[in-house]
């Protein structure tokens, strides 16, 4: 539905959740479900959507619709300049390999850190549209997600013969 190539919707639910429509992170966000939704992701997102019904973060259908949803929004929003506050924007990735590592950051530390880690790194003189000049002002734990989850999108479109789509 959002034009997000399966193999990574897949890898991030694996990553997040292990695909347990039940869980819910012990991390003291509280987010929830197959793709670890905060609930105030997931009401901008159904907002967005213009969805009728309530969100229901087990709902597995509804939470993997609202995360790839998210992810794909992620994408869009570091594909161009975009105004996230009024003085933060992002910097535009210019290679779809890189937009996605750049979108699973984002995923997992919030669009607004990852602006920040482009402005540091353009302040430091590196490219802000390349992923690796912005990893080391990232947390360690989201540039071993991003990692992780590029490990697991390939694992997961090799066993099902599919094409990788970046």
């Amino acid at each position: 539905y959002h034009g997000v190539d399966p193999a990574l919707s897949k890898a991030v639910a694996q990553a997040e959740s292990s695909f347990r429509p039940d869980a819910v992170s012990s991390d003291g966000f509280a987010s929830k479900g197959i793709f670890q939704l905060l609930d105030s992701t997931a009401g901008d997102l159904i907002t967005r959507f213009n969805f009728k019904e309530p969100y229901e973060p087990f709902d597995a259908a509804q939470n993997a619709y609202l995360g790839v949803g998210y992810l794909r929004r992620l994408h869009d929003i570091f594909s161009t300049e975009t105004q996230l506050h009024s003085r933060l924007s992002t910097i535009p990735v210019n290679s779809a390999e890189e937009l996605e590592k750049v979108a699973l950051a984002a995923f997992n530390a919030g669009e607004g850190n990852v602006a920040t880690a482009q402005r540091q790194a353009m302040l430091s003189g590196k490219d802000p549209s390349l992923y690796e000049a912005i990893a080391p002002y990232l947390p360690a734990s989201t540039r071993e997600y991003v990692s992780r989850v590029t490990q697991f999108r390939d694992q997961i479109a090799e066993r099902e013969g599919g094409e990788l789509i970046v």
